[in-house]
């Protein structure tokens, strides 16, 4: 139980450092664009928290379908992540194009991000899965996620991605 939790943690990391570096830093552009389908960047900020327990939750779905269906192996891994992620990602995507006025840039932006997460957390796990000591992916993975939060700051700060701003309070 121990390894499970262990890797399902791994691969919970990089769902959230891939989700900080895609939403921080290339796709930040996105949500800047006003529409009536989105909240105030301030609410969204405040709602990562509960954005990141959904990627726990779906990296804890992936280990316990990867171990059931003994998919172990980084290669194996990121090959039942691109094909499950595939169609759960195109189907979350379609179903948002149904229901809210959402542009296709943003569209082909979620496609491109959620199949990113999922085809790394499934290498993770498979990795995880194939070897008796997760010290050397916990390494890999600790170093991983630090490069994609370091590398979104610094596109925010050579002006690549806009940083997060937020409209000034008034005080009476």
């Amino acid at each position: 139980m121990r390894r499970f939790v262990g890797v399902t943690v791994l691969s919970w990391l990089v769902i959230v450092g891939l989700d900080f570096f895609q939403n921080a830093g290339v796709f930040a552009r996105f949500w800047l664009e006003p529409g009536p389908a989105f909240l105030p960047s301030e609410k969204l900020f405040q709602r990562i928290p509960l954005g990141y327990l959904t990627f726990l939750i779906t990296a804890s779905m992936l280990t316990w379908l990867m171990a059931r269906l003994k998919v172990v192996g980084w290669k194996q891994g990121a090959l039942f992540g691109l094909k499950l992620g595939s169609l759960l990602t195109i189907t979350w995507v379609l179903g948002m194009a149904c229901v809210f006025p959402i542009k296709q840039s943003l569209l082909a932006v979620w496609f491109v991000g959620g199949l990113a997460q999922y085809i790394s957390a499934a290498a993770v796990i498979g990795s995880g899965l194939s070897s008796d000591r997760p010290g050397r992916l916990s390494v890999i993975v600790v170093g991983l996620v630090i490069l994609l939060i370091i590398a979104g700051i610094v596109m925010q700060n050579l002006g690549f991605a806009p940083a997060m701003q937020y409209p000034s309070r008034k005080t009476a």
